[in-house]
């Protein structure tokens, strides 16, 4: 005798699973994107005309900056030490972002 409660197996149910997810991205791969990222953002504050002495800039060259922007990932933490334009640039593509200064 057949239990009626039970469903045969290609009786019209349609699965409700979610479609497969693409794998993460790899950790070489999130440091190019944000090494990407990170010279956009760099190459156009370079190209916005600095009207005041209190806004930041990046006393870096642009072979240093770009080394820098290709170690970042989303969740790097970062030291540096010494205060500047980095700081706000830089910080943008990370966690977290300790820096050290002298008083």
């Amino acid at each position: 005798m057949r239990d009626l409660n039970v469903e045969e197996p290609g009786s019209g149910e349609q699965s409700t699973s979610a479609p497969p997810q693409p794998p993460a991205p790899t950790r070489e791969q999130l440091q190019e994107q944000t090494r990407q990222r990170c010279m956009e953002v760099y190459r156009r504050d370079l190209s916005v005309k600095k009207t005041s002495p209190y806004e930041w800039e990046v006393m870096m060259t642009p072979e240093l900056v770009e080394a820098i922007c290709g170690l970042l990932f989303p969740n790097a933490t970062v030291l540096e030490w010494g205060t500047g334009g980095s700081i706000i640039l830089f910080s943008q593509f990370v966690d977290e972002y300790w820096v050290i200064d002298r008083a």
